[in-house]
């Protein structure tokens, strides 16, 4: 019997056996699920930056070997820092009932042991599909539905730093000032701050304010004289992502503090970026020193390629994987 369509969804499936994953795209796909696959985490992550995921089917253990699931507890405790929407249903073959319980525990919706049986699976998947819809249909943050890159990549110790610090400024309010070259990331982790934030159910508003004129960039900000449709109204009860605030006249920096200060603030959280450093912001024509103070509650200073160890070639590859998925190619494996 066939899903309805409305119950239709899109399931990764992330295990280093090609069998296995063989044997679920065929049962899920006659039942209109569609199913992609990841070989290992560093996949998995990938493939939920480039694309819609409703489900993750996660093993545990990817290393030959390896039964302890150690690898498949890191990589849900990182899919659940990207997506706190996430619904992960863990397959496992090793540890029995213990090492699922743990992973309930931790955050999965569910579990599946290996080998399973077909109809245990589909309707495993088939109730994960249902709670993410739940999940979804709580939140009006388009975001969560809408926007799959949403996801920092990179297994470098300076990035782990910032998505701890991610991670544990999302849940507050306090204003956050983003900085870093151009590629770095600035705009995904203002979306991972918002999605974190107590208000992630609130609009996110991103004023791009880089090389505006005081003209352009006022009316950017505040609309028109009815202050009606500029981005500080339109953010209130979400966010304001102020994109390249080093940007800004000082005629509108005056004003925006202002914003800032009078009524009880603007209403919305305030996140900022510059590709400036925090010394070229103090600098002659970057901000004043009553705006700046404002805005940096909490700094976060995205390192450039050069001190991300290992990560050029994990971007390089996800590109990849998405370039031949954009344009129907087959995907082919970088030379050394």
């Amino acid at each position: 019997m066939s899903t309805p369509a409305d119950q239709a969804g899109h399931v990764l499936f992330v295990d280093d056996d090609a069998d296995v994953v063989k044997a679920a795209a065929l049962l899920l796909g006659r039942h209109g699920l569609k199913l992609t696959s990841a070989r290992d985490p560093l996949e998995a992550r990938s493939r939920l930056a480039a694309e819609r995921i409703d489900v993750v089917l996660l093993d545990l253990n990817f290393t030959r070997g390896a039964t302890s699931g150690e690898e498949g507890f890191r990589c849900l405790q990182q899919l659940l820092a990207d997506d706190p929407q996430a619904v992960v249903v863990v397959i496992t073959a090793h540890s029995g009932v213990s090492v699922a319980v743990r992973a309930m525990q931790a955050g999965a919706s569910d579990f599946v042991m290996k080998p399973w049986n077909n109809a245990r699976l589909l309707a495993t998947v088939r109730d994960a599909l249902e709670l993410r819809r739940r999940r979804i249909s709580r939140s009006s943050d388009a975001l969560v539905d809408a926007e799959p890159e949403a996801t920092l990549l990179g297994e470098s110790a300076a990035m782990e730093r910032v998505r701890n610090l991610v991670a544990r400024v999302g849940p507050t309010e306090a204003p956050v000032l983003v900085l870093g070259q151009a590629g770095m990331g600035k705009s995904l982790v203002a979306r991972r701050l918002h999605l974190a934030s107590p208000h992630s159910q609130g609009p996110y508003i991103a004023a791009h304010l880089a090389q505006l004129s005081t003209d352009e960039a006022e009316r950017a900000l505040f609309g028109d004289r009815l202050a009606t449709d500029g981005a500080l109204a339109q953010a209130r009860g979400g966010a304001l992502v102020l994109d390249e605030v080093g940007d800004l006249a000082p005629a509108v920096q005056a004003r925006l503090v202002a914003a800032l200060t009078c009524g009880g603030g603007p209403g919305a959280r305030i996140i900022s970026t510059s590709r400036r450093t925090r010394a070229g912001l103090q600098g002659r024509g970057g901000l004043g020193d009553e705006l700046l103070y404002r805005l940096n509650t909490v700094e976060i200073t995205l390192p450039p390629m050069a001190e991300r160890a290992g990560d050029a070639v994990l971007l390089a590859e996800h590109f990849l994987r998405l370039a031949a998925r954009r344009h129907g190619h087959m995907l082919r494996p970088l030379s050394p």
